[in-house]
């Protein structure tokens, strides 16, 4: 009775417009800890399930809360039963360490799994500590910004920061871009695991090119671990790559990070015409 008391004053909370604020609790095994996930909503109807759970419908500033994430949008589901949530329209996925957004997502706080599709925008964010006085050409200093990583569709676990990347994947980090058919990304190890058809361009002319469909990249961000590990396709075993180097006047050859914008000629002032006599 408590219970039914509970969900009315719920809908009579909808009912007036204000927002709406709900805890359901996670249900676990008897070994595991309990987590409390939270939704508050515009507007929210309370559907009691068979089994003696509650299926809940959110419309309007939806927010659903966890212990290490926070799932924002406009329209959204939750299943007190399944502990799964799910979303038709554009939604924003946090945890402490990155970002996500999409068109639609489901997430599974029972796994802490999200499974989000259309327009997929991650933004990593790799811990910069010395990042500013790497040495020149290092990884580190090359990709020192937060990563922006681009795709149809991830599979994502906010507990171990790893995902699942298909589908016209993208990364650009400042202004180098990296592009391949799929790909993993692990947070906690700070990598990046591209493979098939990989491209690497940057505007001073840099380039990678590594055909074939089972073709690999590895780039590792790590603070004083950075590298990148680039592996052929067996079928193709082939990797292009293009480097600008800059030759100094004592002869020695340095590599261009940056395009250089050559400067604009001056132009040389003309004498006007003398006037012709009247």
């Amino acid at each position: 009775m408590k219970t039914r008391t509970l969900i009315f004053a719920l809908l009579a909370t909808t009912i007036s417009g204000t927002a709406l604020y709900a805890r359901q609790t996670a249900k676990s095994p008897a070994s595991a800890k309990t987590r409390i996930v939270d939704t508050t909503a515009e507007q929210a109807r309370i559907t009691p399930l068979p089994g003696g759970g509650e299926f809940t419908t959110l419309t309007g500033n939806v927010v659903i809360t966890s212990v290490d994430s926070t799932l924002n949008t406009q329209k959204a589901t939750y299943n007190n039963d399944t502990q799964i949530a799910s979303s038709p329209t554009r939604l924003r996925l946090d945890d402490k360490q990155n970002t996500l957004t999409a068109d639609k997502g489901v997430a599974y706080y029972s796994t802490r799994d999200a499974d989000f599709s259309g327009n997929v925008v991650i933004n990593a964010r790799p811990q910069q500590g010395g990042s500013a006085n790497a040495p020149k050409g290092s990884v580190r200093r090359n990709f020192k910004d937060p990563v922006a990583i681009t795709c149809g569709k991830v599979r994502y676990n906010w507990r171990t920061k790893k995902g699942v990347l298909t589908e016209n994947l993208t990364i650009k980090q400042k202004n180098r871009t990296i592009t391949a058919t799929r790909g993993l990304y692990d947070g906690v190890a700070e990598t990046v695991t591209l493979v098939g058809n990989i491209k690497s361009r940057n505007p001073s002319g840099e380039a990678a090119d590594v055909p074939g469909a089972n073709s690999r990249a590895v780039v590792s961000f790590k603070e004083g671990d950075e590298y990148m590990d680039i592996f052929s396709d067996p079928s193709v075993k082939k990797v292009h790559g293009e480097i600008v180097v800059r030759e100094k006047a004592n002869g020695e050859v340095e590599v261009v990070e940056e395009p250089t914008t050559p400067p604009e000629p001056v132009a040389t002032p003309q004498a006007s015409p003398s006037p012709a006599p009247p």
